[in-house]
């Protein structure tokens, strides 16, 4: 069913320069506003994605970050990569969550490789009480979130996520916007979309979405 309104697809840009991270604080700290129809004022979000600290031992995000003042916004978007080690220590996910509030359901975390490498997926769950991957709806918004870290060998996932993207996107019937939040870069060889290796250092060209094109 047709989406009312406008598509809108978030994609992380993720950038592996040391200039770039020393400058990150003005690019993570990306706003985005979105005015929903009905509604007398505009509802705002923040997207935050590489911002950790880059130092050892990888368990603190970004200074500024822990300073910042995230009252004024409607919910907190992460990108991904958090901590450099985000899920290597339960204190460090205990430590995140009491930075962005993980069980509110406005906040939306995409975990990138540096979240998801050491495993403990099951922390992610118990602080944010949803799995991985997932969709959400609210003023008027439907998220789809993925973990675009699944691999092959867990190819009954990613069926499982291929097939919740589909059944959002085959029902959609009244958001404003759908938005898709995640860490790696996909967008290969879809029309009018550039390849992720001209903005992004992830480019997951060979990324499968679903059993039958790990068997393919």
């Amino acid at each position: 069913m047709p989406v009312k309104g406008n598509y809108f697809i978030f994609v992380l840009v993720m950038l592996n320069n040391d200039f770039f991270r020393k400058a990150l604080f003005y690019i993570f700290l990306a706003l985005l506003t979105l005015n929903v129809s009905g509604q007398d004022t505009a509802i705002k979000y923040i997207f935050l994605g590489h911002c950790y600290e880059p130092v050892p031992p990888g368990n603190k995000v970004d200074s500024r970050v822990e300073e910042f003042d995230f009252t004024n916004f409607t919910g907190i978007w992460l990108g991904g990569d958090v901590c450099i080690e985000a899920m290597v220590n339960y204190s460090t996910v205990l430590y995140i969550d009491s930075l962005f509030n993980l069980s509110n359901p406005e906040t939306h975390w995409a975990l990138g490789n540096h979240d998801a490498r050491e495993g403990n997926w099951e922390w992610y769950r118990e602080f944010t009480g949803r799995d991985t991957y997932y969709a959400y709806c609210s003023h008027g918004i439907t998220r789809i979130i993925m973990n675009t870290n699944l691999v092959p060998t867990q190819c009954e996932m990613l069926n499982d996520e291929y097939t919740m993207i589909s059944n959002v996107c085959d029902t959609i019937s009244k958001s404003n916007h759908l938005i898709l939040l995640m860490h790696h870069g996909l967008w290969r060889d879809v029309p009018d979309l550039p390849p992720p290796s001209t903005y992004a250092h992830s480019d997951l060209k060979y990324w499968n979405a679903n059993c039958d094109s790990v068997n393919n």
